[in-house]
């Protein structure tokens, strides 16, 4: 991975340094992307962008989560290396599964903040919240040509599997090749934010084995 330790965008300079990379080839049809939603949902919307130190619109893995938090609004990046403990987990167990950054790019079922304040807890996605932001998802998807996996971390998130293919699909299409279903698939786990992997340390494995598959699969495809 192209950093060693976890909480890098908490450094002096460091949010200065990635929004620079933002026109970068593999990021500016997504910089594009969140510009565009800025546009269209207005000031009141905090929409952070993803983080050049990752894929890109290369991405061969979409680690989908429920919505941007304090740390994402602060940055403002959906990322890994974000100064909170929820980004310290899944930096991590992206570690421990062997995915290089160059492979993924993270993202939220709703793009936006959903808190009152960056003072309180980010209150939990409601429904209307996933279903305004389906298309924005669709969009994303169609940007990602490479994009052959999915790991929907949370229930919120995995209100999104009907847009996918499901993990029971993947010998087969490892096999075959993506054929008429070109969709990636998805694998499903809970969240990895403290207040889910604190009081059931069994979910951090559930996460790791979600990624260790979906390293397999696109290592195959």
């Amino acid at each position: 991975m192209a950093t060693s330790t976890p909480k890098q965008l908490g450094r002096p300079n460091e949010k200065e340094s990635r929004l620079a990379l933002l026109d970068e080839k593999h990021m500016l049809p997504l910089t594009n992307f969140v510009n565009a939603i800025r546009e269209e949902k207005g000031e009141s919307f905090s929409i952070p962008y993803f983080d050049p130190k990752d894929g890109g619109v290369n991405a061969r893995i979409l680690l989908l989560m429920e919505a941007p938090g304090p740390g994402a609004i602060k940055s403002g990046f959906v990322s890994c290396d974000n100064p909170d403990e929820t980004a310290k987990n899944l930096f991590e167990l992206l570690q421990k599964a062997d995915i290089s950054r160059s492979q993924i790019i993270l993202w939220n079922i709703v793009p936006w903040y959903i808190g009152n304040d960056l003072k309180t807890k980010t209150r939990t996605a409601r429904i209307g919240d996933i279903n305004k932001s389906f298309k924005y998802l669709e969009g994303l998807v169609n940007l990602l040509s490479n994009l052959d996996a999915v790991i929907l971390l949370g229930k919120h998130a995995q209100r999104a599997s009907s847009l996918f293919g499901q993990e029971d699909e993947s010998e087969e299409k490892d096999n075959l090749g993506k054929g008429s279903d070109s969709r990636p698939i998805a694998f499903e786990c809970p969240h990895p934010s403290p207040q889910s992997v604190n009081p059931n340390p069994g979910n951090r494995e559930i996460i790791l084995q979600a990624l260790v598959k979906a390293k397999q699969h696109i290592d195959k495809t």
